[in-house]
């Protein structure tokens, strides 16, 4: 088992990724950016999770919301 020390943020987004989150949405600015940044770093491709900077804050709502309209929330096995 590999042991890795995470800051706080970064253990959020571990945790989030660990849900199965199905994408995750940020703005520049925002307080978040590190969680935004670990989960963009860390999402692969091939498991459903996309990544994207939005222009603002209502566009990263609107996007999101629209995953979830899409079914493409958390994927519980």
């Amino acid at each position: 088992m590999k042991i890795e020390l995470l800051l706080g943020d970064e253990a959020v987004g571990l945790a989030a990724l660990h849900a199965g989150i199905g994408g995750a949405f940020s703005y520049p600015g925002t307080p978040a950016t590190e969680i935004f940044e670990f989960i963009a770093q860390h999402a692969r491709a091939d498991a459903g999770v996309s990544a994207r900077w939005s222009a603002n804050e209502k566009v990263a709502y609107e996007e999101a919301l629209g995953m979830s309209y899409a079914g493409a929330g958390p994927s519980f096995r």
